[in-house]
């Protein structure tokens, strides 16, 4: 059901409504880097980019470090936003 409702949300373009759905996925077990990832997009998309930046600077410390370097520049690139 949650993936179907993320499917939706992300076809209508309403990033608040894909944050509330991963923001459930990632509740429950299983969740990936890939929610952890859409999730700071549409927090982005939202000009929430601190809490999107923070998103993948959780993940950092999980990944093998060249995926780690990749969310650090993504997380950067969030954060430029406030400039």
């Amino acid at each position: 059901m949650l993936e179907n409702l993320r499917a939706v949300f992300r076809s209508l373009r309403r990033p608040a409504g894909t944050e509330w759905v991963l923001r459930m996925r990632l509740a429950l077990p299983g969740a990936g880097l890939a929610e952890h990832m859409e999730l700071a997009e549409a927090l982005g998309s939202q000009a929430r980019w601190v809490e999107g930046a923070q998103v993948l600077e959780e993940q950092v410390s999980e990944v093998p470090p060249e995926l780690a370097r990749r969310l650090t520049s993504a997380a950067r690139s969030l954060r430029a936003h406030l400039n």
